[in-house]
């Protein structure tokens, strides 16, 4: 999962950035938003990808350093996970450091399947 609050911390809150998630196809992207009630403020959102039928991959939460701890992440994710029911996608992961993945997502209510995650070390074919 990217971080939200890294060296390109200024592209988490770029408008363009949340749009270009936004783009995808409506079975292969799900992004939500948290706003705040009394001025319209985006305080958090979260994207996922799938492949429009079986599986999907949360790709961000986002929440405002200054909105952190008070249940914003975890609504995301909660909201997250239900476009996704509804489209019939019950396969949903994240990648994250355990920590993380102890807190913030078994609170919205996933457990942890013990699945590894592989990434291919290998070399790009020549063309």
């Amino acid at each position: 999962m990217a971080a939200c609050e890294d060296a390109r911390d200024g592209a988490a809150w770029d408008a363009r950035s949340i749009e270009r998630y936004a783009r995808g196809g409506v079975a292969a992207r799900a992004v939500v938003g948290a706003y705040d009630g009394r001025d319209g403020t985006l305080v958090g959102w979260a994207c996922a990808s799938s492949d429009g039928a079986t599986v999907a991959t949360i790709d961000r939460v986002c929440v405002r350093r200054d909105r952190r701890r008070r249940g914003v992440g975890t609504a995301l994710v909660v909201l997250l996970g239900k476009v996704l029911f509804e489209r019939e996608i019950y396969d949903v992961c994240a990648a994250t450091p355990r920590a993380l993945g102890e807190t913030l997502f078994s609170d919205a209510g996933f457990e942890d399947d013990a699945s590894v995650y592989m990434r291919y070390r290998g070399e790009m074919l020549d063309e």
